[in-house]
């Protein structure tokens, strides 16, 4: 990606910076090889020097048929999915549902697993064991401890049901055709029933999505079953559950087998394929990034939205590549690479991450209706310098460094011409002087940063894969190296693979981010207003039992309570005498079951899971119906032809829940259905039982009513206190993330002043996370249109505002780190000066702010009408120009007062220029960030004749220009 800056007057003007970056599928081959190397997945061939990419040809040449189809939009998935890699964990999974099935369809398995065994198929799509070993087998081991713990508990809720039963009389399982329990086992049942549901429930909103989510299903399942089944006997059946745990078990042993033995993969291996699309994304911004250089800015048609949709996309693939490190600790693999070998390259891919976004902050810096730069720099074709296209690592590391050398000491000063000419018609007092404004200078020096800082991470990137060759020369077997597992180990701050698509997160935590790193400002910390700090063991006592008790209170407890009384009053009819025995019959628990994992936290996600689930419960239902008639025709269940039958299409079903992009719920519940409806019927027809729901149509119909019925009374639920929206969703997510956007801009600025090594990845880490926290909120976001209101219509265009300005403000702090990092003491102690980030009255306004917007987000209350906001004025309360040091200033740092030649071709002024336009964007977008949020929230406290704006103005919101009143229209002084 280079730069060879040339003057050349007579081309047509291109009014910004031209930087020749070459193409790149290049950048790909940093790391994208299998875990035992890195270096031999480099591609053959370069880039030419005219800019096209001869592997792209030669791929596009060799590219299968199928994936040069032409498809609508909602179907590209398919070709995307259709490569080999892919196809892998299709296979296994199918072929590990398919076992299952026949493990079902024999009799004396059949008759083992008892009257459950169904779920062997069902759990076979809720759980596939298409991810490597370590992650199926911490998915397995969590279903089967909290299906036995569902099963725990409903035995002990049997017994003291039983002890609570004055005649004891048994009665034969075939007589069983109503209610056998007295109104005191009822209530002692349900009590059960509603404490084992919360308690799941609450962990699971807690908790969040990840690898619990299914095993908190099937742990509900099992309660749900063995407590509404356990009513219909006159004696403690605690069977019921092992019916339940027995299918569970066969399934994560033939998981967990195939898992390990068929088209075997690792977490280190899911991570390299998961870096290989940050890197994609990456090669195609630099692409862009390349061509748009070349395009006159104030054209009609010049767009920068697809550079900055490529570094959004690889945003996005970096928190699935955090997910795919969570456990790679844990990873078991015979490599010569260790798995905790690719923790710097995970650092390393952060870094470029945030390189690539500071090149697109010079696009929100030009304006192409203002004055232009003197003169356009032209690239040189045929020069760069991260071309990652060539086998021989070392050599191509050798070449990027000579070609970022050669770029820094001469090629980057060819836009400083203009202004050595002004600094000549300075020094000749009969010269006309030509007053060229330092923006220009300053936004071009802001791509040279990131560019040549881009390269940098590229390099050092090449050069962590030189070592890693270098010094893994053999493979070895290597384990796990920490003191305790963490297979079951999660807090709720991780992230999981299943977070980019879920629909149920928490509003409070940002995965990703670990709140017991946040340190800004060192000493600050939060204090109880009402009491002092506790003094002895009996206040710490007491203080700990409030503050536990005071959870109760919280959002995820309340929606916990509220499902298990929703779940207590779905399974009404199994505890009353006239209705338990024809609630058995019809499976009633399928309606207990969905109405309970339907309700969400938030109205509008009940009223999408109502939506969704009916209509994927229809639609499995039309396939499990088709599946069992092709098999049995008009019979009643041929095993030879329902396990031909599945052999061909569970590959094709798979391929399809693994990889449609839809809610996961809606990929679930279709196949479970489709499973469940051949299943049961199959099951229905082959083991004997007390109670027939019957086969194929029958079933398929009993399930849609039942789960029509179960999602509705959740619906209709979900209208009743505590009712929570997500409107409110959306604030509190951007109120936590102003706050915690506080925090990193405490932590940016005590880093400007201390340089503690390593505390920039930190920084870095937090501020991805929370980019992402925001960017999946826009997804959450689209389910508002399911929550009806008569009061009026969302401003969705204001939360998007605000949106936009959060994530803004965070990439400009992380530039700013990576600014400050480079920046040696004396030109930062210069900076902190000239922006007043060391200003502590300054500095008090801008935390003023932060917590003014993130209360005023939390709580909805109207902000103060005069605010510290607009902050810009005061920022740039002198003029400085050019210029390192105010002239009148009694403090120089060492550094010149008066802009010289020598100093405008330091590499300390560039990358001071770069930190002075960054902290101007920054302070910049507070001020719009203030003015969004009073256009949401509205304001209070107006003072007549304080505020007067200095032009007035009627319509809509606030216009932001130098200087603002944060006043809103129609609120001016009198």
């Amino acid at each position: 990606m280079s730069g060879v800056l040339e003057k050349d007057r007579p081309r047509s003007p291109r009014p910004h910076l031209q930087v020749k970056i070459h193409s790149g599928e290049s950048v790909t081959a940093a790391a994208v090889g299998p875990p035992d190397s890195l270096s031999n997945t480099l591609l053959d061939k370069e880039t030419g020097g005219d800019g096209k990419d001869s592997v792209e040809t030669s791929a596009a040449e060799k590219m299968p048929f199928w994936r040069t189809l032409k498809l609508p939009p909602s179907l590209q998935w398919v070709p995307a999915n259709c490569t080999w890699s892919k196809w892998k964990p299709v296979l296994r999974s199918a072929l590990a549902a398919w076992i299952g099935l026949l493990l079902f369809l024999i009799p004396t398995t059949l008759n083992t697993m008892g009257q459950a065994s169904f779920l062997i198929i069902i759990a076979s799509f809720l759980s596939p064991p298409s991810d490597p070993f370590i992650a199926v087998l911490q998915r397995e081991l969590g279903i089967l401890i909290f299906a036995a713990s569902g099963w725990a508990w409903s035995c002990l809720g049997i017994k003291l049901a039983y002890i609570a039963r004055s005649n004891k009389n048994p009665m034969p399982l075939s007589q069983v055709s109503s209610l056998a329990s007295t109104l005191k086992q009822c209530v002692i049942i349900a009590l059960f029933m509603f404490v084992g549901c919360s308690v799941f429930l609450y962990i699971k909103s807690r908790v969040g999505p990840g690898p619990l989510t299914i095993a908190i299903i099937f742990g509900c399942l099992c309660i749900d079953i063995s407590l509404t089944t356990a009513v219909l006997f006159p004696y403690p059946n605690y069977l019921v559950g092992k019916s339940i745990l027995l299918p569970l078990t066969f399934h994560s042993a033939v998981a967990l087998i195939l898992s390990f033995g068929l088209f075997p993969t690792s977490e280190s291996a899911v991570f390299t394929a998961r870096l290989q699309d940050v890197l994609l994304s990456l090669a195609y911004a630099t692409n862009e990034h390349r061509q748009h250089l070349q395009k006159d800015i104030t054209a009609p048609g010049f767009s920068t939205a697809a550079i900055f949709a490529t570094v959004a996309k690889a945003e996005g693939a970096l928190a699935m590549l955090a997910s795919a490190a969570r456990l790679q600790r844990l990873d078991i693999i015979y490599s010569r690479l260790a798995p905790t070998d690719y923790m710097q390259l995970h650092t390393l891919t952060r870094q470029l991450i945030v390189r690539a976004g500071g090149m697109n902050v010079y696009y929100t810096l030009i304006d192409p209706t203002r004055e232009r730069f003197p003169f356009t720099p032209l690239p040189k074709k045929g020069d760069g310098f991260a071309q990652i296209g060539l086998r021989n690592t070392k050599t191509l590391h050798r070449e990027l460094s000579s070609s970022l050398d050669d770029f820094v000491s001469k090629k980057r000063f060819a836009i400083l011409d203009p202004y050595r000419a002004m600094l000549a018609a300075a020094d000749d007092s009969s010269a006309e002087r030509d007053i060229i404004p330092h923006r220009h200078l300053f936004n071009c020096y802001v791509y040279q940063y990131h560019l040549m800082r881009f390269a940098t991470s590229v390099q050092d990137t090449l050069g962590e894969i030189i070592r890693l060759e270098t010094e893994r020369e053999t493979a070895r077997m290597w384990f796990p190296r920490i003191h305790r597992s963490k297979l079951l180990h999660r807090t709720t701050w991780e992230p999981s693979e299943s977070m980019e698509r879920d629909d149920d997160e928490n509003p409070d935590v940002i995965p990703g981010l670990d709140p017991a790193s946040q340190t800004d400002l060192g000493d600050a910390v939060r204090r109880d207003p009402d009491v002092l700090p506790p003094r002895n063991a009996l206040e710490k006592t007491v203080n700990w039992m409030y503050h536990t008790a005071k959870e109760i209170g919280s959002g995820n407890v309340l929606f916990a309570l509220k499902a298990g009384i929703l779940t207590i009053l779905l399974a009404l009819p199994s505890f009353l005498k006239s209705s338990g025995g024809y609630a058995y019959k019809n499976k009633f628990v399928w309606a207990v079951f969905m109405g309970q994992f339907t309700l969400s936290r938030f109205r509008g996600d009940t009223t999408f899971g109502l939506v969704t689930r009916i209509v994927s419960t229809f639609i499995g239902g039309i396939i499990g119906t088709i599946m069992w008639y092709i098999s049995s025709g008009s019979g009643e269940g041929n095993p030879y032809g329902l396990a031909a039958l599945c052999f061909v299409c569970f590959p094709f079903f798979f391929f399809i829940r693994l990889y449609w992009p839809v809610s996961p719920m809606t990929n679930l519940i279709i196949w479970v259905t489709a499973a469940l409806v051949f299943g049961y019927s199959y099951q229905d027809t082959h083991l004997a039982s007390p109670t027939s729901p019957g086969y194929g149509f029958d079933v398929a119909w009993k399930r849609f009513l039942l789960v029509t019925i179960g999602v509705t009374a959740a619906g209709i639920f979900s209208f009743l206190p505590p009712s929570t929206t997500i409107r409110l969703y959306q604030r509190k997510t951007m109120a936590t993330t102003t706050c915690e956007m506080g925090a990193i801009y405490c932590s940016v600025i005590s880093f400007a002043n201390t340089k503690k090594e390593g505390e920039t990845a930190v920084i870095v880490q937090h501020i991805l996370a929370i980019v992402s926290k925001l960017k999946r909120s826009l997804v959450l976001k689209q389910n508002v249109v399911y929550e009806f209101s008569l009061r009026g219509k969302w401003p969705a265009e204001r939360y998007q505002r605000i949106l936009e300005l959060q994530v803004q403000i965070l990439n400009l702090l992380s530039q700013l780190t990576s600014v400050l990092e480079q920046m040696e003491p004396a030109w930062t102690l210069a900076f902190l000066k000239r922006t007043r980030l060391s200003d502590a009255d300054f500095q008090g306004d801008v935390l003023a702010v932060m917590s003014l917007i993130s209360s005023s987000l939390r709580t909805g209350n109207p902000l103060p009408q005069v605010t510290p906001s607009p902050l810009l004025n005061r920022f740039m309360e002198r003029h400085h120009g050019l210029n390192v040091v105010h002239e009148e200033s009694e403090e120089d740092f060492g550094l010149p007062k008066v802009l010289t030649e020598e100093t405008l071709e330091s590499l300390q002024y560039l990358t001071f220029s770069v930190g002075v336009a960054t902290a101007f964007a920054i302070v910049m977008r507070l001020d719009k960030l203030m003015v969004a949020v009073k256009e949401l929230v509205g304001e209070h406290y107006h003072i007549h004749g304080v505020g007067l704006p200095l032009y007035h103005r009627r319509g809509r919101g606030v216009e932001m220009r130098s200087p603002v009143s944060t006043m809103m229209p129609g609120s001016s002084a009198q």
